[in-house]
């Protein structure tokens, strides 16, 4: 398991560089397999386990939302529905195609369910604060979010391997909360420079808020603004 100080030291550079580009902001490609032209939503098909959140934390992360789409719209697509704001606990399977991904979706589910039953998640809460609003590989705006304390980060950190032993994705847990993803056709250099000092102002102040195995999900999404419970991974 990794450390808490190794957790803060390696998520500590994404507040320092909001976005690399100083110019004008072209989003990655793969962004585009989740953003239509006319910026709405394109069908991306998948599963995850996620934290639903309280409604007061989806309050104040939507109100970060409206600073973001009032002072730079142009910057992003379609708003991401305040219903659907979580923090990921472990992706799972996507694709553009439904068919491609529906097996492994199907192995994923079955799997869960299994071990959901033989060693169920532990009925707890975890306390988190949030970081640093930041990009995201260059596909969207998020807000960066942390576990108050190295026994929180044990409680996080545990519940990720437990979903990583039934699929292993070989990369680290990255906590954030997605704001927005970018406008399809990117943006100007001044609008990139307004973004980057909204972003500095809202950095300025943060909030706390709890993460509850209660709310713990297996989910099925159709678009990035499209998710289903399937089950609790809690008894």
């Amino acid at each position: 398991m990794e450390s808490y100080d190794s957790l803060l030291t390696r998520t500590a550079y994404q507040g320092e560089h909001l976005l690399l580009d100083d110019g004008i902001f072209t989003p990655d490609e793969g962004m585009l397999e989740k953003v239509n032209a006319d910026n709405g939503f394109r069908p991306f098909y998948g599963d995850t386990t996620v934290f639903d959140l309280d409604d007061e934390t989806k309050r104040k992360v939507a109100a970060i939302q409206d600073v973001l789409y009032s002072r730079t719209p142009a910057c992003f697509c379609k708003r991401l529905a305040p219903s659907t704001m979580h923090v990921t606990l472990h992706d799972l399977d996507a694709s553009v195609s439904r068919d491609e991904v529906l097996p492994a979706m199907k192995r994923n589910e079955a799997a869960l369910r299994n071990k959901s039953a033989s060693m169920p998640v532990p009925a707890q809460t975890i306390r988190m604060r949030t970081h640093f609003i930041s990009d995201s590989v260059k596909k969207s705006l998020v807000l960066n979010v942390l576990p108050e304390s190295p026994e929180e980060w044990a409680k996080l950190a545990a519940l990720y391997e437990w979903v990583d032993g039934v699929r292993p994705l070989g990369r680290q847990l990255y906590p954030h909360i997605t704001l927005a993803y970018y406008n399809h056709g990117g943006f100007s250099a001044e609008l990139l420079a307004k973004l980057k000092q909204t972003v500095l102002e809202l950095n300025q102040t943060g909030f706390a808020f709890t993460l509850d195995t209660a709310k713990l999900y297996y989910q099925h999404f159709t678009d990035m603004n499209s998710y289903q419970n399937i089950f609790p991974l809690t008894s």
